[in-house]
């Protein structure tokens, strides 16, 4: 194989390989807000029936959230959602629209509370947000409850009172668990086809240069 082809063949490798991994920067997933330590118990706040329950935190930087979690019981669907707001001392839309994200989660057993875990694939940027769970809004039909505890310093917690349409109360001593975890960053790119067809043809040249080399020995 002469020099020049081996070059060529070398530079397409290498291109092929930098567009597979270019933007995978594997991370794991870190806490960026909690309000409290979660607790099996056997009732707590209620969520729905005219009530919902949540929470403030800031982001200082982009990140990519992964999971939350929420120490609740229940039955039925019930909604959570995150709403940016102007500073920890204001609360979310009344009917919670505008949201960054949301997404329903069912509680199938009515006691005691549990940690539940709901994946999650977004992205919010640097400010401040509200996580806000309850029922009758965003199609969650459910009845639930939080274990009451006590919240953790910066938890920025407050109640949300009214059915379809929220009034929001803090709660600077009565606290319930809630978790957001997530990624610092803009996530991963997953390799797409493309990028494993130019892997593939930058082999291409180096075997079939190989194979002539073995044939001339």
């Amino acid at each position: 194989m002469k020099p020049t082809c081996m070059r060529n063949a070398l530079l397409s490798l290498g291109l092929a390989i930098g567009g597979l991994f270019a933007g995978s920067n594997p991370a794991y997933a870190q806490t960026i807000y909690k309000s409290a330590d979660p607790s099996i118990q056997n009732g707590g706040w209620s969520l729905g029936g005219g009530q919902g329950l949540g929470g403030r935190f800031t982001l200082n930087d982009t990140y990519h959230i992964t999971y939350l979690l929420l120490n609740a019981g229940g039955s039925g669907s019930l909604f959570v959602a995150i709403n940016p707001i102007a500073d920890q001392s204001s609360f979310p839309t009344a009917d919670l629209s505008g949201d960054a994200f949301h997404t329903l989660y069912n509680v199938t057993g009515s006691l005691p509370t549990t940690v539940l875990d709901i994946n999650t694939n977004f992205t919010l940027g640097p400010g401040t947000y509200a996580i806000t769970t309850g029922s009758n809004l965003f199609g969650a039909t459910g009845f639930g409850y939080m274990a009451q505890v006590a919240p953790l310093p910066g938890a920025a917690l407050f109640v949300a009172a009214g059915t379809g349409s929220y009034t929001y109360f803090d709660t600077p001593s009565i606290g319930w668990s809630f978790e957001v975890d997530g990624t610092r960053g803009i996530p991963a790119v997953t390799p797409e086809g493309s990028s494993l067809a130019m892997l593939g043809l930058g082999l291409l040249p180096l075997g079939y240069g190989l194979k002539r080399k073995l044939k001339q020995a």
